[in-house]
């Protein structure tokens, strides 16, 4: 019976290895596809073009549409959509590589129920793609959360030295290399461009995705033609709130890290017991 199934998983593998290649060779036309990317293995990612575009993989479902957007939340609304289908092909590719490299251990030490550990790799990796997207817009918020306090200190100190919204604004993006900083220098270049002062704020508000900033630049964008002195009150406001968050959550860190900690530092204690008590109770005659 085993002999059967390691013949079967071996089938299965040079079949799965056959077309990997056939299709490895058939992606060249999706050299540009994977050329801005960084990836060590970018060249096996031509394999998930070139299956998607075989089974007329659907780029507008519902999933679609959420990952494309998620994926526009990190890259930007021109690069979402290529993005997602460079994730959606980095998932096919990977997952199937592994998947092949797995049923090829299961044969090589002739053992076929390694070949449930190798699907369950492939599926670990296809799941770790998938998590990427989210992983990058989580990192890509706790910047924004991290560097938002600065910000707005920034912002009143210079507004209240006498300095204008849109100057200030200006002299603070080129001060940090951050996510925050970044889409602060976008929005002087949309203002330098022709873009209203209010909509290039609107738009930096809407690419950090984040509800403190989308609530700092509502009342900012509604006091601007107010002068200067509300303005001043408002920053120093939003600065002190930005602040007692950041606290706040530095505090909820910290707890956060003592609860991970509590798990290795009972198996930790566990194991020592065991150390302990196992040759004294050896020792012991009954």
């Amino acid at each position: 019976m085993d002999g059967l199934l390691l013949m079967a998983v071996m089938a299965v593998d040079t079949l799965l290895t056959v077309v990997f290649l056939l299709f490895l060779m058939k992606g060249a036309r999706y050299k540009q596809m994977i050329a801005p990317l960084n990836s060590p293995v970018k060249d096996l990612f031509v394999v998930g073009f070139v299956a998607l575009d075989l089974v007329h993989y659907n780029y507008r479902s519902k999933y679609a549409k959420r990952m494309i957007h998620n994926s526009a939340i990190v890259h930007g609304e021109k690069y979402g959509e290529y993005y997602f289908r460079v994730n959606m092909a980095q998932k096919v590719s990977m997952a199937w590589f592994t998947l092949i490299v797995g049923l090829f251990v299961t044969a090589l030490l002739e053992m076929p129920a390694l070949s449930i550990l190798a699907v369950a790799a492939a599926a670990a990796i296809a799941y770790y793609y998938e998590t990427t997207i989210m992983d990058e817009i989580n990192a890509r918020k706790d910047d924004i959360a991290a560097e938002y306090p600065e910000v707005t200190s920034k912002l009143a100190l210079l507004v209240n030295a006498g300095m204008i919204t849109r100057e200030a604004w200006a002299k603070i993006a080129a001060t940090g290399e951050g996510v925050i900083y970044t889409e602060m220098q976008r929005a002087v270049l949309e203002m330098q461009n022709g873009v209203s002062e209010m909509e290039a704020y609107l738009d930096f508000a809407q690419r950090c995705n984040s509800e403190a900033v989308t609530k700092f630049i509502s009342a900012l964008a509604q006091n601007l033609s107010k002068g200067n002195k509300e303005l001043v009150v408002l920053l120093r406001q939003f600065s002190d709130e930005a602040w007692n968050e950041k606290k706040q959550r530095a505090r909820q860190k910290g707890e956060e890290a003592s609860s991970k900690l509590l798990l290795p530092i009972t198996l930790m204690f566990a194991g020592i017991l065991v150390m302990i008590c196992v040759p004294v109770f050896t020792n012991l005659s009954f």
